[in-house]
């Protein structure tokens, strides 16, 4: 639907309304001047996100704000309204379609350093252990020659 933004800003309470552009998953308002025709492809947010690090790879914000006109006898043109009228302004998008290189580069990198780690670590232990117990086996023969 619609949000009037009025009571998000009470000190100004502004006369606006926003939702997604063209009435996209708006249900049927008679206060709006005119029929939307929206379309889904080109008015819908969407975010794409990798779901092991949540780092964004797609991300399109759409909006539209609306201003509400009321009947205001201080203003002969809004006095001629007889009902609260919506009257979309413009309506806007943020955002980017595709990860730039280095998103896809630092991605990858992040995405291999759990595991690079991992093994870098079990290689460690592992000659750490070979050098114990070679260690170990050379001082029990050392001293058994004693």
């Amino acid at each position: 639907g619609y949000l009037n933004l009025e009571p998000c800003y009470p000190a100004i309470s502004p006369p606006m309304a926003v939702s997604f552009p063209h009435g996209l998953h708006s249900p049927p308002n008679p206060m709006l001047t005119h029929s939307p025709s929206p379309s889904t492809s080109q008015h819908q947010l969407y975010m794409d996100i990798n779901t092991k690090l949540g780092v964004p790879l797609a991300v399109q914000v759409r909006f539209q704000l609306s201003a509400i006109l009321r009947p205001d006898a201080s203003f002969p043109l809004l006095n001629r309204l007889n009902t609260t009228k919506l009257v979309p302004l413009f309506w806007a998008s943020e955002g980017f379609d595709q990860p730039t290189s280095w998103m896809v580069t630092n991605t990858r990198l992040a995405l291999s350093l759990p595991s690079a780690a991992a093994y870098g670590l079990a290689g460690g232990l592992t000659l750490l252990g070979v050098f114990i117990v070679s260690g170990w086996m050379c001082l029990r023969k050392r001293r058994n020659k004693l």
